[in-house]
């Protein structure tokens, strides 16, 4: 799957934005979820805004907001995540429950 590739204009207040080309046909800003591309909280700051509301999430991560993460290939919300004895903090992280 192919994306528009962004395009860097600066407007006339002298701030830059991001614009892309080709999603409606028209010019406009980059957004995830309400979020402008440039804010380090979009796609929960674990991927990147690669169309209206579609995130492309960092390895590990999971979610149409990359807001899950895995652990041996199971989501941190899985009873049997980390063998069933602990919790996902991390992707791939596990802290395992005293005992």
């Amino acid at each position: 799957m192919s994306y528009p590739l962004p395009i860097l204009r600066i407007i006339p207040l002298g701030l830059l934005v991001s614009l892309t080309l080709g999603w409606s046909g028209l010019a406009q800003a980059e957004t995830c979820f309400g979020l402008p591309d440039t804010d380090p909280n979009i796609c929960s700051g674990a991927g990147s805004c690669v169309g209206p509301d579609i995130c492309a999430c960092d390895v590990g991560y999971v979610g149409s907001e990359c807001d899950t993460w895995t652990c041996g290939g199971l989501t941190n919300t899985d009873p049997n995540v980390c063998s069933g004895n602990g919790a996902c903090i991390a992707p791939d992280a596990c802290v395992c429950d005293v005992g």
